[in-house]
């Protein structure tokens, strides 16, 4: 799909041979970025970790418990308040 072309114009995407429970993949950017790889992991076609590491070789682990997929969700829930004393910065 269309969907994927774009994500692998950004990284290279590779199957990964695990003994860790389900199918995991793991994303290398293509050009520099904030980390050096992205590793996810699926069970039953649902995604149950992401696991990032920085060019330090610092690894952030994200495990996501009780995912609902297709969920409606409220618009103002995108509605961002700057909060008094903060200065927003623009590239």
């Amino acid at each position: 799909t269309q969907k994927n072309v774009l994500l692998q114009n950004q990284f290279t995407v590779k199957r990964l041979t695990t003994k860790r429970k389900g199918e995991w993949f793991q994303l290398t950017p293509k050009k520099t970025e904030a980390f050096k790889t992205i590793e996810l992991g699926f069970v039953n076609k649902q995604i149950k970790t992401l696991m990032f590491e920085n060019a330090l070789d610092n690894q952030t682990v994200i495990q996501l418990k009780h995912v609902k997929v297709n969920q409606p969700v409220n618009a103002s829930q995108f509605n961002f308040q700057v909060p008094a004393g903060v200065d927003v910065v623009h590239e």
